[in-house]
């Protein structure tokens, strides 16, 4: 099993986002999730899904809302793929509330989440072939996205190998 942290997408953005996905995911590729920011990427538990549950509210609930906006497009470099993001402000924030997550997680291992520098962002299109990319960003660019919404709310979620989808154990609002 593994477990992950997310910024739910409100609609009518989750319809829009979904829409920019289908038409910019690799062939093959699934979404298993709704659309989101991630807030720490996918781990091991440490905790049952009752106590992790319970551990990332005490968090969540110490924390303020957050005015969010997701308009610039970024991508994320690997060797020969891209991921094509939207970058979430504001990042200092959002940084903020990963930090008080990594260091008070006592539910799941932060491992994964702090390989690299944390990066808000809202996944487009993961693992395409560099070759696409560079078409697929300009476009992106041309649909003009402007995400903006009140952050008050983060899920928990988690799955099993053989699960088809997330699954949400746990809904928080802020403060």
């Amino acid at each position: 099993m593994k477990y992950l942290v997310a910024i739910p997408i409100p609609e009518p953005y989750c319809s829009t986002l979904l829409d920019l996905k289908r038409l910019h995911r690799p062939q093959g590729w699934k979404d298993t999730i709704d659309p989101h920011i991630t807030l720490l990427a996918p781990d091991q538990p440490l905790l049952p899904i009752d106590e992790a549950a319970t551990a990332f509210a005490k968090i969540l609930l110490s924390s303020p809302r957050i005015s969010i906006r997701a308009s610039r497009i970024g991508s994320f470099q690997r060797k020969h793929t891209r991921t094509l993001v939207l970058i979430a402000e504001p990042a200092l924030q959002l940084r903020r509330l990963f930090r008080a997550l990594v260091d008070l997680s006592i539910w799941q291992s932060t491992a994964a989440s702090t390989k690299r520098p944390y990066e808000p962002h809202i996944t487009i299109a993961n693992q395409l072939p560099n070759a696409s990319a560079d078409a697929a960003e300009r476009h992106l660019s041309l649909a003009h996205p402007d995400l903006r919404f009140l952050c008050d709310t983060a899920v928990l979620y988690a799955k099993q190998p053989n699960w088809r989808h997330w699954a949400e154990i746990a809904r928080t609002s802020f403060g």
